[in-house]
């Protein structure tokens, strides 16, 4: 299965009443997409991941209508779970060429009290994000990692890959490709710092299933792109 891309976050005051404000002014910050405007699934629990919810909202219109839920409910003891879409660029790949649009993807976000499923927060975050494919960001294998398409399509087993990697040998596929990643990346790092300079964070974790520093390897990408 693909890598996801996770954002872990540690605030200064892990307090229920601070961590129902972070979230609030986080969610301010989003950008929602307009096409799947607002907030889903909203729950909100109590000690374990296996208790029921205290309460579920299919869907919740703004910032302030999620911060009153949680200010209802939320404690030291308490989770809340909730998506919502943002546009990144994404791709299909048909055996012959790469179509590109901006679509919905989701981003789920997990609120945890510091006393929620005895103390997970210490290692997932007081705010735990999962944004979505980790390719979306990095490209696949370390196509991007440096200055032009290094890995060659034989290093593929799976067909798809094994085509996609072959047509992004052609410069113009490839620049492409690297255009629209990179538009990725800089609205993940963006979104980032904009929630970085609003709110007393601690500590900050971008990795994924397959990068313990997913900012690094990003921030390389970055680094290395012809384009810069």
């Amino acid at each position: 299965m693909p890598n996801l891309a996770y954002l872990s976050l540690w605030f200064e005051d892990g307090s229920a009443s601070n961590l129902t404000h972070c979230i609030g002014r986080m969610l301010e910050l989003f950008p929602v997409a307009e096409t799947e405007p607002g907030f889903r699934s909203l729950v909100i629990r109590a000690v374990s991941p296996a208790e029921p919810p205290l309460d579920e909202r299919d869907a919740v219109s703004t910032p302030s209508e999620v911060g009153s839920a949680l200010g209802e409910l939320f404690r030291a003891d308490c989770a809340a779970e909730l998506c919502a879409y943002w546009n990144l660029w994404t791709y299909r790949w048909d055996a012959t060429r790469l179509e590109w649009w901006q679509a919905p993807s989701p981003v789920e976000f997990v609120l945890q009290g510091e006393e929620y499923d005895d103390g997970a927060f210490a290692e997932n975050g007081h705010l735990w994000l999962t944004l979505g494919l980790e390719h979306l960001f990095t490209g696949h294998a370390g196509i991007l990692a440096g200055s032009g398409a290094e890995t060659k399509p034989e290093d593929f087993t799976a067909r798809p890959e094994y085509e996609l990697a072959l047509a992004l040998q052609e410069p113009e596929t490839l620049e492409t490709y690297r255009a629209y990643t990179l538009e990725n990346i800089r609205r993940l790092l963006a979104l980032e710092r904009a929630w970085w300079s609003s709110l007393r964070i601690r500590r900050r974790r971008l990795w994924s299933e397959g990068e313990a520093d997913l900012e690094r390897r990003l921030e390389g990408i970055l680094l290395h792109s012809p384009t810069q």
